[in-house]
């Protein structure tokens, strides 16, 4: 084993060593006084380290000269792997001081390299930690401390002949710790793949990552859509817990209406409460009684503002008018950007009824900063993997460096959303009068708080912002594909969808896009044709293309605002085009590539409006 190591030193980790002197030498003096240790002390520490590690493991020696030629003038971050490391187990304070410098640099990089960095630490951290110090005192720092020369790196490295000889008891402890930790290994990877085999076939996951290598988090639809094609209309991707996800129009029927009890249970991760207005609130995520309740009460509560009826048909008029009048004034229709004045007015309908009060186009300013920091709420979920992870690993949320990437930095733009309707629900309570009757949401469901334990103020903050991220979201709809993953559902208890046997607490994805674009009741499904809902006559509706056309997805999980959403594309939409024609500007025609996301949207690009 000894002559082996030897020959391995000689042929790579000794030159590659050389090539690494002069650069020590440069930054030595910085990195003591930086670290308050003595010069001499730093010197020669750290090849005594480097030379037992490169004896041992020389999978580290690797990464630290990867790391510190890929990292050239990144003093702080070589110190970690060559100087710290090895003065922390003399000093304690240095150790302190290393994990301080580690998080600020990791917070400067970004997410993907912070995982990577953060394992890499940890790990070498364990490592020396778990060796006990009798060990490396014999091994190395006997050999350190009886160097002849004073500062080893103002000569020449020691040559391979220096390198102390191994203990057997050593050698022994290290062959079985490496023998245990490969049978371990062994176990983990069966287990594992045991496990994968309970649930429909997919893609083949790797333990601890699942597939999430193979993710694309920016058309995640076109993967899942690719991936039914090859294992058909239930399969299973692992993210790395499993996620089963349900395509094609009766799949999901079977799923969500007819067995829908068992598919009406929202997934509750780490994260997740950590970013809301308060524990299982309002409509969307809520789980239980609480759900129930919230979602009876604000059902109850549109009814009676009327939507499904004319008089929500008569708000949404109102708000059209005031947007056809506003793209009247447009002086310059050659290149007018639709994308402010369409949301306007689905916010002012929204608004409206739950507040009780409308925008100005020219005074709309919180709701631009809204819309901005939702989108960048979403763009910066749909990105971040670490979410998925704490799926998994829900200890990630107490690593300090991995909690910033997947929780704080997330939170400050969720606050900016909160603080939206926080605003609004306030303005609107303070208008409120308890003996008067009730004219917007926030006032009715006011009256409420008090009758039933599941009625609360955080929960009224909570359901105004399910509905309100709706409206968002449906404003933006140009066809039913609009969301690349659908809200996830869990399965409360075992069950069956298509033959295919899931287990209790799976996630659950109802794949809608699929549904969309690859019906096999639409010819050429890609195709914009409106004439497909129409029978052969001409007149009259077609109800299997209606009903086989899900875009407010099916079953108790419904979105509780279809009605109203349904109204507003409707007239908004004949409205503006009875109107006005829509073009493309003289700059070149539009551009209809969609940017994917967790919401499939429009790429922002100005139109041309042509008054009818």
């Amino acid at each position: 084993m000894n002559m082996i190591v030897h020959v391995l030193y000689n042929v790579i980790t000794f030159p590659i060593l050389r090539r690494i002197n002069l650069r020590y030498i440069n930054i030595s003096s910085s990195l003591s006084r930086k670290y308050q240790v003595a010069e001499n002390a730093t010197t020669v520490l750290f090849p005594a380290l480097l030379m037992w590690i490169a004896s041992k493991w020389l999978i580290l020696i690797f990464v630290c000269i990867v790391l510190a030629f890929h990292y050239e003038d990144d003093y702080d971050f070589v110190s970690v792997f060559t100087v710290v490391l090895p003065v922390m187990l003399l000093k304690a304070e240095c150790f302190r001081m290393l994990l301080r410098d580690w998080l600020r640099l990791i917070e400067c990089c970004n997410e993907s390299i912070s995982i990577v960095l953060t394992i890499i630490f940890m790990f070498v951290t364990v490592f020396i930690v778990l060796v006990p110090l009798e060990l490396l005192r014999a091994d190395c720092f006997r050999w350190a401390f009886t160097c002849e020369q004073n500062n080893p790196f103002t000569r020449e490295l020691p040559g391979p002949n220096s390198i102390p000889a191994t203990s057997a008891a050593t050698m022994g402890l290290l062959l079985a710790a490496a023998a245990a930790a490969v049978i371990y290994l062994v176990y983990y990877i069966f287990d594992f793949y045991r496990w994968v085999a309970k649930y429909p076939r997919g893609p083949t996951p790797l333990p601890f990552v699942g597939n999430l290598l193979s993710f694309d988090s920016k058309s995640l639809h076109l993967h899942f859509n690719s991936l039914s094609r090859e294992f058909g209309l239930v399969f299973t991707v692992f993210i790395p817990v499993p996620m089963v996800v349900i395509t094609g129009h009766e799949a999901i029927k079977e799923a969500f209406v007819i067995k829908g009890d068992s598919f009406a249970h929202r997934p509750n991760y780490p994260f997740d409460d950590q970013m809301a207005f308060c524990e299982n609130g309002g409509v969307i995520s809520s789980n239980g009684d609480s759900w129930r309740e919230n979602r009876r009460q604000a059902i109850s509560i549109l009814r009676d503002f009327g939507m499904g009826k004319g008089l929500m048909e008569e708000k949404v008029k109102l708000s059209i008018l005031e947007y056809l009048r506003y793209l009247d004034q447009i002086k310059d229709k050659g290149a007018v950007d639709m994308r402010w004045p369409v949301q306007l007015m689905v916010a002012n309908i929204i608004n409206e009824t739950l507040f009780g009060y409308r925008y100005e186009y020219d005074k709309c300013k919180p709701l631009i900063d809204y819309v901005e920091a939702f989108n960048k709420f979403i763009s910066d979920l749909s990105q971040s993997f670490l979410r998925f992870f704490s799926f998994k690993f829900p200890w990630i949320k107490y690593i300090p460096v991995l909690r910033y990437h997947a929780v704080i930095k997330h939170r400050e733009t969720k606050q900016r959303l909160m603080k939206y309707i926080t605003a609004n629900v306030r303005e609107s309570m303070g208008k409120y009068k308890a003996d008067e009757e009730p004219d917007c949401f926030v006032h009715a469901y006011a009256q409420k708080i008090g009758s039933n334990p599941y009625l609360t103020k955080e929960q009224l903050l909570a359901t105004c912002d399910d509905f309100f991220l709706a409206a968002l979201v449906h404003e933006i709809q140009r066809r039913a594909n609009i969301l690349s993953i659908n809200v996830l559902r869990e399965t409360q208890e075992e069950t069956e969808v298509m033959g295919y046997r899931i287990p209790a607490r799976t996630l659950i994805n109802g794949d809608l896009y699929r549904v969309h674009a690859n019906d096999p009741l639409f010819d050429n499904p890609s195709e914009f044709r409106p004439e497909r809902y129409l029978n052969e006559d001409g007149k009259t509706i077609n109800k299997d293309a209606v009903d086989r056309t899900i875009p407010f997805s099916l079953g108790k999980r419904q979105c509780a605002g279809e009605g109203l959403a349904r109204v507003e594309l409707l007239l908004g939409l004949s409205s503006t085009v009875q109107k006005y024609r829509i073009l493309p500007t003289k700059e070149g025609p539009v551009d209809l590539t969609p940017y994917n996301n967790i919401v499939i949207l429009p790429k922002q690009q100005p139109l041309r409006l042509e008054k009818l």
